[in-house]
C-alpha cells in the first residue's frame, strides 16, 4: 500500500510568512521626504544667520553705548607725544584685504573643486563663509570689549586731546595725571574717543585673521598640480601683506608696538579656531583637497 503524504503549512510557518511580508512591505513603502530635508536645512541656515546677526548687534551695542575708560598719563611719557597721521590702510582698503579677498578666493576655489556639482559647491561655500564670518565677528566683539575696558592712550594723545589740567596742578617729571579734560575743539568728536582705544590694534587683528584663514584654507584645499611653488608664493604674499599692514599701524602713529602684537595674536588665535571648525566635518570623509 502506498501512502501519500500531503504537506500543509503549519500555523507557525504561515505566521512567519505573514510577518515577513508585512515587514518587507512596510520597509519598502517608507517615503523619501525631500521636503522635510529642505525644511530642516532651511531652519539651520536661518538659525546660523540669526546667530551671526546677534553677534553683529552685540558688537554695535558695545561700540555705541559703552564709553572707553579714560586713562591717565605720565607727564614724561614721550610715547604719547607723536603727531597724528593719516591711515596708510584706511577702513575701506582694510575691509577689502581682510574680508573681501579671503571670501573671493574661497568662493573661486570651492566652485572649482565642486565644478561637477553646483549643489556641493554651494554647500562648501556656505560652510566656509559662515565659519569665516563667525570667527571675524567673535574676535571683533573681543577687540571692542578690550579697547573700551583698558582705555590705553594712542601715541598722538597729546596732539589730539591737548589736555587741560585743574588750576594749581602742574605737569612735570614723572607726575601721573588722571584729572584732566581735552581742550582741543578743532578735531572731530570721533577722535576724542579714539585716543582711548589704542590696545589692542583692530587693523592688526583683522588683517592677521583674514590672511591666516586664507593661508590655512589654501593649505587644506589646494594641492600641488600646476606648480610646486604657486601655492607657497600666494601664501607668502598673504603673510607679507599682513606684516605690512601691521607695521603701518606703528609708523602711522596710531598704535604702540604692544598694541599691534596683541591684535595680531588675537587675530591668529581666532583664525586657527575658525579654520578648525570649518574643516572638522571634512576630516572624516577626507574631502580636503582640490582635485
Amino acid at each position: 500500500m502506498i501512502l501519500t503524504l500531503v504537506l500543509t503549512p503549519s500555523p507557525l510557518t504561515s505566521g512567519i510568512n505573514f510577518i515577513t511580508k508585512n515587514v518587507t512591505f512596510k520597509r519598502n513603502v517608507i517615503p523619501d521626504m525631500p521636503q522635510f530635508t529642505k525644511f530642516k536645512n532651511l531652519v539651520k541656515i536661518c538659525l546660523d544667520i540669526t546667530l551671526l546677526i546677534a553677534l553683529g548687534a552685540a558688537f554695535l551695542r558695545v561700540e555705541k553705548f559703552v564709553k572707553p575708560f579714560q586713562s591717565g598719563y605720565f607727564c614724561d611719557d614721550h610715547s604719547l607725544k607723536y603727531s597724528l597721521k593719516e591711515d596708510t590702510f584706511g577702513f575701506g582698503l582694510l575691509t577689502i584685504l581682510s574680508i573681501a579677498l579671503p571670501i573671493g578666493v574661497i568662493v573661486v576655489l570651492d566652485v572649482f573643486k565642486n565644478r561637477s556639482s553646483f549643489k556641493s559647491a554651494i554647500k562648501e561655500i556656505y560652510k566656509s563663509i559662515i565659519f569665516f564670518a563667525y570667527g571675524f565677528l567673535a574676535h571683533t566683539i573681543l577687540l571692542s570689549v578690550l579697547k573700551k575696558s583698558i582705555g590705553r592712550l594712542r601715541p598722538f594723545f597729546h596732539e589730539v586731546c591737548q589736555p587741560a589740567l585743574p588750576e594749581g596742578l602742574q605737569c612735570s617729571n614723572n607726575t601721573y595725571i588722571y584729572d584732566y579734560i581735552c581742550s582741543n575743539e578743532n578735531v572731530p568728536p570721533r577722535l576724542l574717543i579714539e585716543i582711548y582705544q589704542s590696545f589692542p590694534s583692530g587693523h592688526a587683528s583683522f588683517i592677521v585673521y583674514g590672511m591666516t584663514f586664507l593661508v590655512l584654507y589654501l593649505e587644506f584645499r589646494v594641492k600641488y598640480k600646476w606648480s610646486i611653488l604657486l601655492k607657497a608664493v600666494f601664501q607668502l604674499i598673504c603673510i607679507l601683506l599682513a606684516v605690512v599692514v601691521c607695521s603701518s599701524r606703528i609708523t602711522d602713529n596710531w598704535h604702540h608696538l604692544t598694541d599691534v602684537v596683541a591684535g595680531a595674536i588675537i587675530g591668529l588665535v581666532f583664525a586657527l579656531w575658525s579654520i578648525y571648525l570649518r574643516f572638522r566635518s571634512n576630516r572624516k570623509s577626507g574631502d580636503l583637497l582640490v582635485n
